[in-house]
């Protein structure tokens, strides 16, 4: 959900991605195609460097507010992300996430849920749509499955630059399956150890792959007709 933006994963703007939006629940785009040069006119190209143009600012006049932090919170809270980003001197993890924008995985936790991830939410179902028309178009099935972490990590404050923000795996929970709400989904519960690939990137490790495709694997067999499965 943190690809509400038109260039893709990191905190100042990455490479440009096809992207789209929503206007009154109509899907319009992509903004463009992949390895396609945006800058048409070189000069052009030449003039945003200059000027530091912002392709993602640009692009947020179609997005509506973003989560607002606490200025103040006089309860418990939580400084691990302060700890991550503190000592994050390489930007390769804490300092990528920009909570401002919510281009950032942890977007889709922030609770209580607000007009940019409701937004999100709707644009992304919107595609996931038009991919399921896309796969029965090739007799295919359209499917989609969640691994998940048992137990989940309980809804708390954390302090990041000053700023408190209110993170809940309930509120993440409930996102996703309003994104996946009358699609066939599959929920595969995470049973191994040390599944994390390392510390800069939550990947799920070959491991936890394995285990998480044969559980999947275990669900959909039923859904794979016969005369295919022979």
């Amino acid at each position: 959900m943190e690809q509400h933006l038109s260039t893709a994963w990191g905190e100042s703007e990455g490479y440009p991605k096809p992207t789209f939006r929503l206007s009154e629940d109509r899907l319009i785009g992509p903004s463009g195609q992949l390895r396609q040069d945006l800058n048409r006119i070189k000069l052009l190209g030449l003039w945003r460097r200059a000027t530091r143009y912002s392709r993602d600012k640009a692009w947020e006049k179609y997005l509506p507010d973003a989560y607002t932090p606490l200025a103040a919170f006089n309860g418990d809270y939580s400084t691990a992300w302060q700890k991550n980003w503190d000592s994050d001197r390489h930007r390769k993890r804490m300092r990528r996430h920009n909570l401002q924008t919510e281009k950032t995985s942890l977007a889709t936790g922030l609770t209580p849920r607000n007009p940019r991830m409701s937004y999100g939410l709707e644009l992304t179902r919107a595609l996931l749509h038009e991919i399921k028309k896309l796969v029965e178009h090739n007799n295919g099935r359209f499917i989609i499955f969640q691994w998940t972490q048992i137990p989940p990590n309980p809804e708390n404050v954390y302090l990041l630059n000053g700023k408190y923000s209110r993170y809940s795996d309930r509120q993440y929970r409930k996102n996703i399956e309003y994104i996946a709400r009358g699609f066939d989904f599959f929920k595969i519960p995470l049973t191994v150890e040390g599944w994390i690939t390392g510390e800069e990137y939550e990947h799920l490790s070959n491991s936890a792959n394995n285990q998480v495709m044969q559980a999947l694997a275990r669900k959909i067999a039923h859904l794979i007709p016969s005369d295919v499965q022979r």
